[in-house]
Parts: C-alpha cells; sequence; structure tokens
C-alpha cells in the first residue's frame, strides 16, 4: 500500500542540473524559428521567460487572435480580412507545431546527460511513493523506475502536451485557436497510448491518430460526441429508448420486439447503432470510443489516492496545471503531511499561497 504521492515538475530537472527551463530551450531555436516566433511575441506584447508563462502567452496569442477574427466576421470590422486572420493563425500554430518538435529533440540531448543523485530525493522517493510526472524527461527514473505516470506524455513516447491550461472558451471559437489546449492533447495522448497498448505499426498508428483529429474537435467544440450521425430512424429509435418514450401506436418493429423480450432489445439495438457507427469512423475508434462513452476519456493514473498520507512536490510550480493539481489534492482525504521542495534562493511563496488556498495542511520546506 503505497502511502506517499510526488508531484514533479520542470524544477526538478533544474535541481538536478538539467538546462530544461523555457529560456534554455528558446535560445537554441533555429535563427528563422527565432525570429518568427519573436514577431509574434511583439504583436501580441507577450514575453515568456518560464515555461508557465509560455504557456500563458500560447493561451494570450490564440485567445487574441480568436478576438480578432469575432471582431472581423461578427462586428465587421475592416481592420483584417477573414483570410488574413485564418492565414496568421494557420502561422502561428504552425510555429507552435514546429517549437514542440524542437522542444523533443532539445530535451533529449538534455535527458541523455549524467546527473548526481541527491540524498534528500533518494530519501524521499521510494518503493512507497506514486510518481505523478508533469515533465518529458525520465530524470526521476534515475532514482525509481516504477509507478511513475507520466501526465504530459514523455520523450520515450514522442508525444508530449505543450499548451494552455483551461480557460472559458468563447461559444463558437474556432478550433484553429484551440489546437494546443491542454484538454484535447490529453486527449490525443491517451487514444495515442491505447494504440500502442494495441501493438499497432508505425503506419497504422499515423492514420489512427491523423482520423482522431476530426473527433476531438468534435468532443470539445461544445457539441460533442464523436464525429458520426445515425440515420433518422435509428436515431429516433435510440432517443425513444434511452427516454422511455413510447407511443404504441408509432413502435417500430424493433420497440414491438422490445416489448416481448425487453433484454434482447437493447442488445439488437446496440449493434444497430455500432453497425451505422463502423459505416463512418474505424473500428479502433469506435472501440475506445465505446469504452469511453464517446466523451472526453478520464484521466487514469491507477492510484488509489485514500491510501496518500504525505503529499510531495518536487519542482513543479503548480500555477501552470492548476485545475488538475487541485482535483488531486480533493482526492487525499487521509493527507497528513506536504512536503515542498525547494532550492536556495528560490522564490517559493506563491506555491505556498496556492497550497494554503487548497489544504489546511502547512507545507514544509525541504531543501534539495
Amino acid at each position: 500500500m503505497k502511502n506517499k504521492l510526488a508531484i514533479i515538475g520542470n524544477g526538478f530537472d533544474i535541481s538536478h542540473g538539467l538546462k530544461t527551463g523555457y529560456l534554455d530551450f528558446a535560445n537554441t531555436l533555429p535563427i528563422d524559428i527565432k525570429k518568427e516566433w519573436e514577431k509574434i511575441l511583439i504583436e501580441s506584447e507577450v514575453h515568456p521567460k518560464t515555461w508557465y508563462s509560455f504557456e500563458d502567452a500560447i493561451d494570450k496569442i490564440t485567445a487574441k487572435w480568436q478576438e480578432q477574427y469575432f471582431n472581423t466576421i461578427i462586428k465587421r470590422d475592416d481592420e483584417f480580412t477573414e483570410e488574413v486572420l485564418l492565414k496568421k493563425i494557420e502561422e502561428i500554430n504552425t510555429i507552435f507545431f514546429k517549437m514542440n518538435t524542437l522542444l523533443m529533440e532539445y530535451l533529449l540531448g538534455e535527458d541523455y546527460k549524467t546527473i548526481e543523485l541527491k540524498s534528500s530525493v533518494k530519501k524521499i522517493l521510494d518503493f512507497d511513493t506514486n510518481i505523478i510526472n508533469f515533465n518529458y524527461t525520465g530524470t526521476v527514473e534515475k532514482y525509481v523506475k516504477s509507478c511513475i505516470y507520466y501526465v504530459h506524455g514523455s520523450l520515450m513516447e514522442s508525444e508530449i502536451v505543450l499548451g494552455y491550461k483551461q480557460r472559458v472558451e468563447q461559444t463558437g471559437i474556432m478550433s484553429e485557436a484551440t489546437v494546443f489546449d491542454k484538454k484535447k492533447l490529453r486527449e490525443q495522448l491517451n487514444f495515442k497510448r491505447y494504440l500502442i497498448s494495441l501493438g499497432l505499426s508505425k503506419k497504422a498508428l499515423e492514420k489512427e491518430m491523423s482520423e482522431f483529429k476530426s473527433h476531438v474537435r468534435r468532443m470539445f467544440s461544445g457539441r460533442g460526441g464523436y464525429v458520426f450521425d445515425y440515420s433518422p430512424a435509428l436515431n429516433k429509435e435510440f432517443f425513444d429508448y434511452i427516454n422511455e418514450w413510447y407511443k404504441e401506436k408509432g413502435w417500430s418493429t424493433f420497440n414491438r420486439f422490445r416489448k416481448v423480450d425487453p433484454i434482447i432489445y437493447p442488445l439488437l439495438l446496440d449493434e444497430q447503432l455500432r453497425n451505422e457507427r463502423l459505416q463512418q469512423i474505424s473500428p479502433i475508434i469506435n472501440d475506445y470510443g465505446e469504452i469511453n462513452n464517446f466523451s472526453p476519456a478520464p484521466i487514469s493514473m491507477n492510484i488509489d489516492f485514500t491510501n496518500v498520507k504525505e503529499l510531495i512536490i518536487l519542482g513543479h510550480s503548480l500555477e501552470a496545471d492548476e485545475e488538475l493539481i487541485v482535483d488531486i489534492i480533493n482526492e487525499l482525504d487521509n493527507l497528513e503531511k506536504i512536503k515542498l521542495f525547494v532550492y536556495s534562493g528560490e522564490d517559493y511563496s506563491n506555491k505556498i499561497n496556492f497550497l494554503n488556498n487548497v489544504s489546511e495542511i502547512k507545507a514544509q520546506i525541504v531543501y534539495y
């Protein structure tokens, strides 16, 4: 029974001498990418210096584009044209995608470096510890190799979640402005992990991932669900069944059969629904959708939070993944102790304020 939970962020890698900060990476960008990125930053009046502020910049840049698009299309503002704005968001997203790839390449170089293990960390990370790792690197595996959940993907998976945290989206927001929504990216990561578990070839995996993106857009569009539609007759059959609105004179053959055999009927109805879905989406995506009720998949960490008595935070800013970390802490019903690892000279006041707002337990400060 594991009674300790460790949450690990980028400060953990930095404390081990790895150059994994945002500015470390930004300074290595190719000149052409760097110029394009700096131009976007100047236009959007944002100046990131940390990964948290970088993700915040993605939020502000895409939100500003959406506002300009809304003003152009809805308010008929003549400052921009729709064509110019669509080209602009395409350029912005292209830069983000390139930086995503470059970041993985850069971090691979850092991940290969030899590090010196810290005695303070050795004492705390053991076989009684579940680890939630927000890093993409495998630094923590130099201490322990089991019970590690990579929330945002990893270099090993060649899939990382780099985007903005949860925000209230405008009604009717364009999907182009939400490509780097962490909820979307986590859903894509979860699906990729599902595909890997099936042992698909690289080509087959890429094909499924490409199709799945359209379903992700639908899931988080406000409409919800996957991209398929049932025939009008079957759609009515389905809604009649789930809402239990039965009028004998309007019963179809299936509903008459339901009256005779209420056990077999729903199985036949499910088969009809599945057959129509399979005409529109891949069998693998359908199976994944059935598992998750054609909704965003829950984050499954395989951790029994009720057993956790000690929470250890190593190098995470907390604010960057606020909604997720608050949910985790709220699950710790039997929590007795919080340890916050910091390095000498670090201003950790924001972390203390964050923890004070979500827990009555006073955090104990531990130096690396």
